[in-house]
């Protein structure tokens, strides 16, 4: 099969998505990339006791 009957094969009966569709998509890929980074940020530097931060000096 050449390069340009897989392309005719693939978008052949391609329907376009309704626009809504995208913003959803990017709104879900983005909120889980910002959970997944929330996930590392708090395992590699862990929380800290907000109790023992506020009675702080430099707090």
């Amino acid at each position: 099969m050449k390069t340009a009957d897989l392309i005719e094969a693939l978008a052949g009966d391609l329907a376009p998505t309704p626009p809504i569709a995208m913003g959803r998509r990017i709104t879900l890929a983005a909120l889980a990339g910002a959970g997944g980074a929330l996930v590392i940020l708090i395992a590699w530097l862990g929380l800290r006791p907000l109790g023992a931060a506020a009675h702080a000096a430099s707090f």
